[in-house]
């Protein structure tokens, strides 16, 4: 049974909120009180969004699903990028492998190069193909508190 998108990305934006709340990811810039919220549907529109009241930041994740191309995973990377238009900071999904590719490790290597976490407030998380529940944090957000831009969303009710 192939799971649609939308459902894929729930489940790594609601894995994201437990290992954040649990204290197993212990990023300086995402509180214990981040929740889950709307994302926004004019473009660009991430495919699920957090907001963390305590830091006053909006987070955007952009999910990519293993039945994506290369060429599809690359645009993910620059869809990361745009949310930072209209959220804090935004984190990059992205499965292991796409087309018999390590294309995780590729986007790995993207960043250390470049040094994208240093620079600009993105992350990059990967998933094995068939569990996108099984995250790993491939690249934490590494800029300093002060270069992140505090917002928050223009609304009155929680996600749920």
């Amino acid at each position: 049974m192939v799971v649609p998108h939308h459902d894929q990305a729930r489940i790594a934006a609601e894995s994201m909120l437990v290992k954040w709340k649990n204290k197993i990811w212990t990023a300086g810039n995402v509180s214990q009180n981040v929740y889950l919220s709307r994302s926004q549907s004019t473009f660009p529109s991430p495919d699920g969004a957090f907001e963390d009241p305590d830091n006053e930041h909006l987070i955007a994740i952009e999910f990519k699903p293993s039945t994506e191309t290369k060429r599809g995973i690359l645009t993910g990377l620059g869809q990361t990028i745009a949310y930072l238009n209209k959220h804090s900071m935004s984190y990059f999904i992205c499965p292991e492998m796409v087309e018999n590719f390590e294309i995780a490790k590729f986007i790995k290597k993207i960043f250390e190069i470049n040094e994208l976490n240093k620079k600009i407030p993105i992350g990059l998380i990967s998933y094995p193909n068939d569990d996108p529940s099984n995250l790993s944090l491939l690249m934490e957000i590494s800029v300093p508190e002060r270069q992140i831009v505090k917002c928050h969303l223009q609304r009155d009710s929680r996600y749920w």
